[in-house]
């Protein structure tokens, strides 16, 4: 996602002797006609395996401990209400960006810009919140990105080391940590997602496989139903929700893929 600075808007009703003034303001930020639907960087097949890795990951290994910490009936009709409600707002964020670049003539926002803009460009009384509202995206994004990053980096280096102990001797769990350290700021330095593409189609092979394998060893020896909890408690949905929100949350990936 190409950074760009923060844009003035186009304000509706401003009288005729401004105008020239406003798109004199506007005009270094004018990339012709400017179509953000067209100006694609990427083929639709780089699109769909970045998302497919960005919303399949280690989060969905974890959704049968969030079924047990909902229930049965309301672990189904949770995730279920939840990945709706996810897809439906992911589609709102680049609807909402599809009409900001137009508006602008840019060939691309980012989420903090998309935001600050929707309110330079929205009612008089929300426009001085602007600044504040992409300061407020901009945290949120690290905060979720950092834990992600993090929860990825001990998924990855606790399985490493299932996997060497059952062949080899044991040693420091650190050590994992520092082995991935060099690959994972080598993937970190490619800025551009096309070139990240073969890594994340072999990732998500590497995916489903694993599920595929996952699943063969859980649909046997199933417990009867009526052994299932089908509502848990009160103290353990939130359990359920943040769980639930890790494997299926992917507003980074679609907001840089739109």
């Amino acid at each position: 996602m190409v950074d760009i600075t923060p844009l003035r808007p186009v304000k509706i009703g401003v009288p005729a002797s401004k105008t020239l003034k406003m798109k004199e303001e506007r005009q270094p930020l004018l990339v012709g006609n400017t179509d953000p639907i067209n100006d694609t960087r990427e083929s639709n097949l780089d699109t769909m395996i970045h998302l497919l890795k960005g919303n399949i990951g280690t989060g969905i290994l974890a959704m049968p401990d969030a079924f047990m910490n909902a229930g049965l009936v309301l672990g189904t009709v949770g995730t279920l209400f939840m990945g709706i409600v996810c897809t439906h707002c992911m589609h709102i964020l680049v609807n909402c960006a599809h009409e900001l670049c137009r508006r602008l003539q840019v060939p691309s926002l980012s989420f903090p810009q998309v935001i600050e803009q929707a309110f330079l460009t929205g009612p008089t009384r929300l426009q001085r919140f602007s600044k504040h509202t992409r300061l407020l995206v901009n945290t949120f994004l690290v905060i979720t990105q950092l834990g992600f990053c993090c929860a990825y980096f001990v998924f990855v280096a606790g399985n490493l080391q299932q996997v060497y102990e059952q062949y080899f001797h044991k040693i420091s769990g650190i050590w994992y940590f520092v082995v991935l350290l060099f690959p994972m700021i080598l993937l970190n330095w490619v800025k551009n997602l096309k070139y990240l593409t073969p890594a994340s189609l072999i990732a998500a092979i590497l995916t489903v496989t694993g599920l595929s394998i996952t699943f063969f060893y859980i649909l046997h020896g199933l417990p009867r139903t009526n052994t299932v909890k089908m509502f848990a408690t009160w103290s353990r949905l939130p359990l359920f929700f943040g769980t639930a929100i890790y494997a299926f949350e992917g507003i980074g990936v679609a907001a840089s893929k739109y």
